[in-house]
């Protein structure tokens, strides 16, 4: 009777406690044996492409795949080193750097292989290798504008240029799927659960015209080898609406072989023409002739005297060409780009009337420029 009490009493408790962790506890449980038999796999969205005015590609996304190796699959097996040859010859890397790290589950060997690659290492059928689809950027252009659209890191963010400025625009939203997996994390086949398709970037269409880009280019390239200079800017602008039609620096860099290792490169990945400063010179003419002209001080026709040099605050300016033209015309002053009339038009207005017109013409004081217009693919 003891010993049937006894088991009565341990039944009933056992019932109690089962109960308990049933009704009570239940939610707990089932988050941690989902936590262990659940994963999640993060899908990555199409990145937009970057277009020029006329909608043909400077920068856009192809499907690629990354190739990853289980550590312990790999560890244990005597095929290991025969296996990596293999994939070696695939993915063009040494056998050596696909040998995976036993500190890590899965590695990543291979980064942004092309279909028919991606192909080719399933048909090799090699144990604890799996490949993950994913994208890579191309260039149809070449290095066309190469310090305007920046490029991305491996992590698939713009780090430079207009792939950072408008990251967020053209990475779009990452979507995910569930997948049961077994105790050694291996994915369960047929055990799919919920998926959320990733949202695609949107499409970011520029002011550029391809054409007048690359003739800007070849110009400046040109320019520069002909007068040994170490770099140049051009930017070639729109006169009705302000659009930039091309922007080229010098020196550049070249995406389609971009080696973010080599540190003597850092300073070609900036855009000279908005990052670097520019004393305008003579182009400043045309600010004080505009200012003069309308204030009505002077008119096309007035005339001064160019003697070839003028005096202002103990400073001695004379022309470009260090002559003395006799008596100029306004209009003429900017044909001949004569300096000391220029200094005859500011005189006209005085300084406070000078300075007034330089800063509502903006000097001193940033542009708001966004280079670009963004275009999403369902609206404008």
């Amino acid at each position: 009777m003891l010993v049937v009490a006894f088991l009565l009493v341990s039944t009933l408790g056992l019932v109690g406690r089962l109960g308990y962790l049933q009704l009570f506890n239940h939610r707990e449980y089932q988050q941690q044996a989902q936590a262990e038999h659940k994963s999640t796999l993060t899908l990555t969205p199409r990145r937009g492409a970057i277009l020029d005015r006329n909608g043909y590609p400077l920068a856009a996304s192809v499907d690629a795949y990354d190739v990853l190796v289980d550590s312990q699959v790999w560890e244990g097996s005597v095929k290991a080193q025969q296996w990596a040859e293999r994939l070696a010859d695939v993915i063009d890397r040494p056998t050596q750097d696909i040998l995976p790290d036993s500190s890590t589950r899965e590695v990543i060997v291979g980064r942004g292989l092309d279909y028919r690659s991606s192909v080719q290492v399933r048909n090799l059928e090699l144990s604890g290798v799996r490949l993950i689809r994913t994208s890579r950027r191309v260039y149809p252009e070449g290095n066309l504008a190469a310090p305007l659209i920046g490029f991305l890191g491996r992590d698939k963010v713009g780090l430079t240029g207009l792939e950072a400025d408008y990251n967020d625009v053209l990475a779009g939203t990452s979507g995910s799927e569930q997948y049961d997996q077994d105790a050694l994390g291996n994915r369960i086949p047929s055990s799919g659960g919920k998926v959320v398709e990733p949202e695609p970037g949107a499409d970011l269409v520029l002011t550029i015209d391809r054409f007048i880009q690359r003739l800007a280019e070849k110009e400046l390239d040109a320019t520069i080898e002909k007068h040994k200079a170490v770099g140049g800017t051009i930017i070639v602008m729109d006169p009705r609406t302000g659009a930039i039609l091309a922007m080229a620096s010098r020196p550049s860099f070249d995406l389609t072989t971009l080696d973010l290792s080599d540190d003597a490169q850092t300073d070609l990945y900036r855009n000279r023409a908005i990052t670097d400063l520019y004393e305008p010179g003579s182009v400043f003419k045309t600010i004080t002739m505009s200012a003069a002209l309308d204030t009505g001080r002077v008119t096309p026709d007035s005339v001064y005297e160019d003697t070839g040099a003028t005096v202002v605050s103990g400073w001695t300016i004379v022309n470009w060409d260090y002559g003395a033209h006799g008596i100029q015309t306004a209009t003429q002053i900017l044909v001949k780009s004569l300096n000391t009339g220029a200094v005859w038009l500011a005189q006209q207005l005085g300084p406070d009337l000078f300075y007034e017109y330089v800063r509502r013409f903006g000097f001193g004081q940033p542009t708001g420029i966004e280079i670009v217009r963004a275009s999403c693919r369902d609206r404008v």
